[in-house]
């Protein structure tokens, strides 16, 4: 449970695509969504050390998990205006794709 001074903005709704269990990866999905005009975006990704303007600083750490977290978070649409029939219709076709793919549903 969050602390009582804490309030979500709810400003973005991130999955974790375990590509093993759901039986596609997270590039596999957007593309997939994308067919349906589901437009999702790529979460942590870039990782900051990536871009241009910082390749050049030494960073000694692999940065192993981060690269990891990143390959795997995908974020789905989420704004004031989007009606539930959207996101009932956006859960459902996530969840064929997945059982499609003979996996577990997310």
């Amino acid at each position: 449970m969050p602390p009582a001074n804490v309030s979500f903005n709810f400003g973005y709704f991130p999955l974790e695509v375990d590509e093993k269990e759901f039986g596609m990866s997270r590039d596999e999905l957007q593309s997939a969504l994308q067919k349906y005009n589901v437009f999702t975006r790529r979460y942590f990704y870039p990782l900051v050390p990536d871009f241009a303007c910082y390749r050049c600083l030494s960073v000694k750490d692999p940065l192993t998990t981060a690269r990891s977290v990143a390959a795997r978070i995908l974020t789905l649409p989420i704004y004031d205006s989007l009606d539930l029939g959207d996101v009932e219709r956006i859960c459902v076709i996530i969840a064929d794709l997945g059982a499609r793919k003979g996996k577990r549903q997310l």
